[in-house]
């Protein structure tokens, strides 16, 4: 076999070894929601460059230095370069082979380790022409799986272009006139006031008093229609309770209904739906643990969207904890978590929106990260871990708190003062987890505890005409619905709210279940109770 033929053989097979991690991340952002073409393009431009000049750079200087037959030294030092890129996408399934037990850095390391000793062997074995032949055939094996997840890219995009022209020609003959504009912030994990008080005696008396004199209303024995985020913001996006007793989570996720899931759905959920066909443009503000999503709604502020689809791609890697410190802060940036100063950054620079507009805001706070202080200041050090709901951190878990009654404080009065006439609601999506045992079945779960996940803040800013919708035990469905029915002008009805609950732990004997809960009792209803 000549050099030149070498060469391109192994040319070849080191870049469609590099194409499999590549359609690996396109396909994870594609199907889990954080998928954003005009991010992805852009990333993609910044990154394929920098990935091959790396693998030319490194062949170059193997080449450089090895005496004699350069050609030949080069393709080998291109399929080994490849071919120790491509191991580097195996980390996450080494780590799981690992105990638990094991400090992160040894595992990456000793990783780190196998693969120099795998390419030094690539390299060697590379001299055989055979080699070089089955280094191609196994990258076409590779590009063959990577290829249909970047033909459901385009067919995404194009579908996506579709449906933006489509919709604009609709929304222009729509019905504007005398519809309000609509700030729907989800304040993750944001209690109601008597779980604060029963769980963390905390009296949140004044901001309820300083928000109602804003205009809102209390909804103060709202529940959450269900416990976990995925599945609320779902609830929200669906208007309805997408998951019940009646089937299990499983079958939830099986047919695109959780979040972000269902923001990927071949047709627009159905607030997205009905908002575009009142004439409404539907904006969306994330963060990092929960970006915007999905071909149906605008993503604002997407700069966070490309951070996360840059901790996919390399999470996967040794890199990713390297990825992972720099979002949490220890790089010297913070977590992007302040979604409503992202909105608030807009508001000042553009004003009110003038076509009516919908704007979904998922502030991650009070949840953890807990990364403020009370007057909002940041900490230096804090910690990252989401499920962390210890008693040593109920102190940090208030400052978070304190710092987001201060930002809805001020994002409040930016919209009054700018948008007078728009309806306004401030909701947690849970409540806190110090006491919930999640390894636990749900007969076990005892009210207080399913009461303190349940029990969530609520404030709703409606017109006075809306008032009728206003009831004290609004949940998040039974609020969606009111503001919508609001907006559309049509009579309030009698809407029974219902909240939920699941567990995260697969040790719980009902992990995958779903099971209704009493408002009144808060209790897990028996099974013979299904919907």
């Amino acid at each position: 076999m000549s050099d030149r033929r070498r060469v391109w053989i192994a040319g070849i097979a080191a870049f469609l070894l590099v194409l499999l991690p590549f359609g690996n991340f396109v396909k994870t952002n594609c199907r889990d929601g954080a998928f954003v073409p005009v991010n992805f393009v852009c990333f993609f431009l910044q990154t394929a460059p920098l990935v091959f000049a790396v693998v030319g750079a490194l062949a170059f200087l193997l080449c450089r230095c090895t005496s004699g037959r350069a050609p030949h030294a080069f393709s080998r030092a291109v399929l080994t370069v490849g071919g120790a890129f491509f191991l580097l996408f195996f980390y996450h399934h080494y780590a799981v082979l690992l105990s638990k037990s094991i400090d992160g850095s040894i595992a990456a390391g000793s990783f780190l380790f196998l693969v120099a000793l795998l390419a030094v062997l690539l390299f060697r074995l590379a001299k055989h022409p055979p080699v070089l032949v089955a280094g191609l055939v196994f990258a076409g094996a590779n590009m063959g799986l990577a290829l249909p997840s970047i033909a459901e890219t385009t067919a995404e995009a194009v579908r996506i272009a579709i449906f933006r022209t489509a919709d604009a020609e609709g929304r222009s003959v729509a019905e504007t006139e005398a519809r309000p504009n609509i700030y729907y912030f989800i304040l993750d994990a944001y209690p109601s006031v008597s779980s604060l008080r029963q769980n963390l005696t905390y009296d949140n008396g004044p901001f309820i008093a300083a928000m109602q004199q804003r205009g809102f209303y209390n909804a103060e024995s709202a529940i959450s229609s269900y416990n976990r985020t995925v599945f609320t913001l779902a609830a929200i996006f669906a208007q309805d309770y997408f998951v019940t007793n009646g089937m299990t989570l499983q079958e939830g996720i099986k047919g695109r209904l959780t979040y972000p899931s269902l923001l990927n759905a071949p047709q627009p959920p159905n607030l997205v739906a009905e908002a575009r066909s009142l004439g409404y443009e539907f904006h969306m503000i994330g963060n990092y643990w929960a970006p915007c999503a999905g071909p149906w709604v605008s993503c604002d502020a997407a700069g966070g969207a490309s951070a996360y689809l840059a901790d996919v791609f390399w999470s996967a890697t040794p890199g990713g904890s390297l990825v992972a410190m720099a979002r949490a802060g220890d790089a010297g940036e913070a977590p992007d978590v302040d979604a409503i100063g992202k909105l608030r950054e807009r508001l000042k620079k553009s004003g009110a929106p003038k076509a009516p507009a919908f704007t979904f805001v998922h502030h991650l706070s009070p949840h953890a990260p807990f990364m403020f202080h009370a007057d909002c200041s940041l900490r230096d050090e804090y910690g990252v871990d989401l499920t962390e709901w210890v008693e040593s951190t109920k102190p940090y878990f208030l400052d978070n708190l304190a710092c987001v009654n201060i930002k809805a404080v001020q994002i409040a009065d930016d919209i009054m003062a700018l948008d007078p006439n728009s309806v306004v609601v401030f909701q947690g999506d849970h409540g806190t987890s110090f006491t919930v045992t999640w390894d636990e079945p749900f007969d076990a779960w005892s009210p207080s505890s399913i009461h303190e996940r349940s029990s969530i803040l609520n404030l709703v800013r409606l017109p006075e005409r809306c008032q009728t919708w206003l009831t004290p035990d609004l949940d998040n469905v039974t609020t969606v619905r009111a503001v919508m029915g609001c907006v559309a002008g049509r009579a309030a009805v009698p809407d029974r709210p219902r909240g939920y609950v699941t567990t995260f732990s697969g040790e719980s004997p009902d992990h995958g279940q779903v099971r209704l809960i009493d408002p009144l009792t808060f209790r897990a209803l028996p099974e013979a109770g299904r919907d």
